[in-house]
């Protein structure tokens, strides 16, 4: 019974290139900006419009036939750091926590971490049958497209170094 009431971990990160001042602002819109891929499994909706704020709730939804929801509100963001959304009730209890780190060389580190709960037998089973993974590749599928948005330059314009420094970097995700 033990395992029913510790809160586990679901970790994913991606390198990106790019500056923090400009990919902060597309993790506050996460779910709702431009380069969310169409096709994601999660869907993110609110009430009330205007910029995402400490406060501003949002109701997730996975995108199949009696996929799981819940509410969440934002309840912390660190300017240029990070957005937290807690949960406030359906499927999961705890937070979902989306930061950014700079690294060298203009490249930053995107970070999605979800601490959480799964509420009632039933949802536990179906998450580590059926949602675990579909949530572990729906994130890593986001984060990439997140990561082609902001570095949209022509794959054809990059120099011979820049192919390079990315075919190590993807190397170095691997790992």
């Amino acid at each position: 019974m033990a395992t029913a009431n510790r809160y586990h971990s679901n970790y994913h990160a991606r390198v990106i290139t790019g500056k923090i001042e400009e990919l902060f602002p597309e993790i506050v819109s996460w779910g709702e900006a431009e380069w969310w891929p169409k096709d994601s499994l999660m869907s993110f909706s609110r009430e009330v419009s205007g910029p995402v704020v400490e406060g501003t709730e949002y109701i997730q939804k996975v995108k199949l036939p009696f996929g799981p929801s819940w509410r969440t509100v934002v309840s912390e963001i660190k300017n240029n750091e990070s957005i937290t959304r807690k949960f406030k009730e359906g499927f999961f209890e705890g937070c979902e926590t989306i930061s950014i780190k700079p690294l060298c060389c203009h490249n930053v580190k995107i970070e999605y971490e979800m601490l959480f709960r799964i509420k009632g037998l039933i949802n536990r089973i179906l998450w580590k049958v059926i949602f675990r993974r579909l949530h572990d590749r729906n994130i890593e599928y986001i984060l990439g497209n997140l990561k082609a948005y902001a570095e949209k330059a022509p794959q054809g314009c990059r120099s011979g170094f820049e192919k390079i420094l990315e075919n190590f970097k993807v190397h170095m995700e691997r790992r």
